[in-house]
């Protein structure tokens, strides 16, 4: 650097580049590229330092720009330029950064540019002189790299003299030990040594220190600051200086302390699991992917017979009969080819006879994921498996005659086509017992013709897919009697999913039924009662109230017309707003009672005319789409019943429903007038509906009364839609 600063000086003071001193001064200096540059920044002349270092010669360069030399990036960002300007300005720039030479490989130059002034100070042109540091740079980037290993790098890394004291640790030894490298430097490693591994360690590191070895690999353990013990892998080396003599003793230190605790936890388990497998009552086994037993338990050898030496190792068609041995194979290479673990029930041939087991199968992987082997549990549930069947078959019609006392039950096996009637279920029947042969024919006749075909094909549809059923049916008596029954049925199967049998249970629900049906009229009269009190009251508030309220308006009137006292005035003016506020109140209360327009233009003008009411009333948006044929007749009864829905959904959706808007719709569908209500609100879970609130008894009483039937659809945050359908 000293050369190249003197030699810059020389140019810059002024020397001749035609003085042959000057050019023999330049052309000596082979370590440095020294050539001048014009005003424009062209190249003015060239030295041998200068082909040296940028490969080229002096006529391939003489005239051109000595931004050529610069990266295609360093040119698009006009750095050239900006170091001449620099140059001119300060009287000097001094830069370094990635040069190219004319083959285009890059160099790390340290370059300065010098401004020549003539003796009135104008710019004649300037000096450049240029240094390859590519070796220094590539040597301080190793430096650095090398620090900023030994600082970041996550094992930690501890260097100690001749005597053991640590005399240099990174930042990720001292965190592992807890202390500063200040405490650090007060220690040798024998004081952050477990007691039990000082001994083995100084005997490492004194074979170190001596050259009777260069390097180890060992474990042992460390005490922190706090007194945690730290369990490590150490890798130790010695570090000679240039002329071989020791110089440190450098450690790469691994923590390995949770390491350690899953081995210690993984061989207690290990331990845990080999008790479990040889008290185990279970048949236990392993196999590789060839089918060679690697593992089995004491209760395999003692169930097969069998010694240990016999089993590991080969296979099952070396150690079984060859049906029993294929049927095991051929689970095996299931659980292989699928990957997923497989549970079954098998007959065994165990050395005291047959057994039957349920079987978990299960793929055994390897480290790196793949299926190594076939693992298994089999356990005998031979006496359970006998019990299983009779208690089921108990257990089914046990369960039935508890939820229903009293009950006609019956079995029936449609393989030998054997039924059994109970006797409660002859006398719903109105059979004989003693004399009655039930079959499935006989049932089958005695179901009322107009449900045979649905019956039989219940039944069949449950045999098919081995499931219960349950429906109502109607059955006729031998005396001609017409009984309503609910029967409920179980298919039960074998192991094997066979049908064994059918049991099933029948209540006669023709009372209830009827009772239902005088329910249904009770409320169609009530609903008739009170659609009639309703026209009642509105008449009497009409023709009564109204009328005298009318005439009593009409005469404050003509009194306030005959009155000049100014305060009488004023309260005469009070009490006929008064009797017009209330007798719009009346009129109100006779449309809600009895709808006008309900009975004079039907149901579609009356929710009209209702929705309109509503939204001013509730600040909700009601659209109401009539797709509705006046010219079909609808009954009056219907019509109400429509109308009353209407108007609770209504009311439900501004109590409870947080809507913005509603839409009603009114359409016929074949032979009845559908009624939808749907609102936008947060809606609710119907089966979590509180009973006997929301109105949705009274709306559904309606409906049935009116002979029609009602539906309700709503969930959690996506709204409520109320459908009612009744016939014309």
């Amino acid at each position: 650097m000293e050369l190249r600063a003197r030699t810059a000086e020389q140019i810059v003071a002024g020397a001749n580049p035609a003085d042959a001193q000057f050019r023999l001064l330049v052309e000596s200096v082979a370590d440095y590229a020294i050539f001048l540059l014009d005003t424009a920044g062209r190249v003015a002349s060239w030295n041998p330092g200068a082909e040296r270092i940028k490969g080229y010669a002096a006529p391939e360069v003489l005239g051109r720009h000595f931004s050529l030399f610069y990266p295609p990036e360093d040119r698009a960002a006009g750095k050239p330029e900006a170091a001449l300007q620099r140059a001119e300005r300060e009287g000097r720039c001094q830069q370094e950064g990635w040069r190219v030479r004319k083959d285009g490989s890059r160099f790390w130059g340290d370059v300065v540019i010098s401004a020549l002034r003539g003796p009135g100070g104008e710019l004649q042109g300037f000096a450049k002189v240029t240094r390859d540091m590519t070796a220094r740079k590539r040597e301080r980037d190793n430096d650095l790299l090398r620090v900023a290993m030994f600082e970041r790098t996550p094992a930690g890394i501890a260097m100690a003299d001749a005597t053991g004291r640590y005399a240099h640790a990174n930042p990720a030894f001292l965190r592992m030990l807890g202390y500063s490298a200040e405490e650090l430097a007060e220690k040798t490693l024998g004081d952050v040594t477990h007691p039990d591994d000082a001994e083995e360690s100084w005997r490492v590191f004194e074979d170190l220190v001596q050259g009777r070895r260069n390097q180890a690999e060992f474990e042992k353990r460390y005490l922190s600051r706090n007194g945690q013990v730290i369990w490590a892998r150490n890798s130790v080396a010695r570090l000679p200086d240039a002329d071989g003599r020791l110089r440190y003793v450098v450690a790469m230190v691994e923590d390995i302390t949770e390491r350690r605790r899953a081995y210690e936890a993984l061989s207690e388990s290990e331990a845990r699991l080999q008790a479990f497998t040889r008290h185990s009552p279970a048949v236990m086994y392993l196999k590789d992917r060839e089918g060679r037993y690697r593992f089995v338990n004491e209760q395999f050898l003692q169930r097969f017979g069998l010694r240990r030496e016999q089993v590991i190792g080969h296979s099952d068609a070396e150690l079984f009969a060859r049906d029993q041995a294929q049927a095991f194979a051929d689970r095996d290479a299931e659980v292989l080819s699928r990957g997923l673990p497989l549970q079954f029930e098998e007959t065994v041939r165990y050395a005291d006879g047959e057994r039957h087991n349920v079987v978990s199968s299960f793929p055994v992987f390897d480290a790196a994921g793949a299926v190594a082997g076939v693992g298994g549990v089999a356990t005998d549930i031979t006496e359970a498996k006998a019990a299983e069947q009779a208690l089921r078959e108990q257990r089914t019609l046990l369960a039935e005659a508890q939820k229903v006392a009293g009950l006609g039950c019956w079995e029936w096996g449609p393989s030998s086509g054997r039924l059994v009637w109970s006797e409660e279920l002859c006398r719903i029947y109105g059979v004989d017992p003693g004399s009655f042969r039930p079959s499935f024919e006989s049932y089958l006749d005695r179901v009322h013709p107009d449900d045979r075909a649905a019956v039989a094909h219940a039944v069949a549809g449950a045999l098919m897919d081995r499931r219960g059923f349950s429906f109502e049916e109607r059955i006729v008596r031998p005396d001609g009697a017409v009984r309503q029954l609910r029967s409920k049925a179980e298919v039960l199967r074998d192991a094997e999913g066979r049908v064994l049998k059918v049991v099933g249970a029948c209540l006669d629900i023709t009372e209830q039924k009827r009772a239902e049906e005088l329910l249904r009229a009770l409320t169609r009269r009530l609903v008739e009662a009170e659609e009639a009190e309703r026209r009642r009251i509105a008449r009497e508030l009409h023709d009564r109230v109204g009328q005298n309220l009318s005439a009593l308006n009409i005469n404050l009137d003509i009194v306030l017309g005959q009155l000049e006292d100014a305060p009488s005035r004023r309260r005469l003016e009070d009490s006929l707003a008064l009797v017009d506020a209330t007798l719009q109140s009346i009129e109100n209360v006779m449309a809600d009672l009895r709808p006008p327009l309900l009975d004079e233009y039907g149901v579609g003008a009356a929710l009209a005319w209702y929705a309109e009411e509503y939204a001013q009333r509730t600040g909700i948006r009601v659209a109401v789409d009539n797709a509705h044929d006046a010219g079909r007749p609808l009954r009056q009864e219907a019509a109400v019943a429509l109308f009353r829905i209407a108007q609770e959904a209504l009311n439900n959706a501004a109590k409870h429903s947080a809507a913005k808007s509603i839409r009603v719709l009114v359409e016929d569908q074949d032979n009845e007038i559908v009624l939808s209500v749907s609102d936008d609100g947060k809606g609710f879970a119907p089966e979590h509906a509180p009973r006997g609130r929301w109105g949705m008894t009274t709306m559904r009483e309606r409906a049935e009364a009116a002979g029609g039937r009602l539906s309700i659809q709503s969930s959690l945050g996506h709204g409520t839609t109320v459908r009612a359908s009744v016939p014309f």
